[in-house]
């Protein structure tokens, strides 16, 4: 049940991507992805930078997309958990929380 598994994985980190992304609609223009390869695209791509670094601090590793700096992936391994998936949420939301901090004067 593997791949029934990733895909569930996959739907609840879009989704749980989305939620938080419609919370910083100033700086994430659009949340896309299939299975486990999530993209996040912000407005720009040192806002991108930021919240890599605020994920790394987490422990989640992340990194630009190869053709668009303004993109972040996120790509799970299959065998990730739900309460992994969930974590992962919670810590982009708590990264574009302090990004968000960094960038008022």
């Amino acid at each position: 049940g593997l791949c029934q598994k990733a895909a569930a994985r996959g739907q609840q980190l879009l989704d749980g991507a989305s939620e938080v992304a419609a919370k910083f609609s100033d700086i994430i223009t659009e949340v896309r992805g299939r299975g486990l390869l999530v993209g996040i695209e912000f407005t720009d791509s040192d806002v991108g930078g930021l919240v890599i670094a605020g994920l790394s601090q987490r422990d989640i590793l992340t990194a630009y997309t190869l053709n668009n700096p303004e993109v972040v992936r996120l790509e799970p391994p299959a065998i990730i958990t739900e309460e992994q998936i969930s974590y992962c949420i919670e810590a982009l939301d708590q990264s574009l929380q302090q990004t968000m901090a960094l960038m008022r004067p």
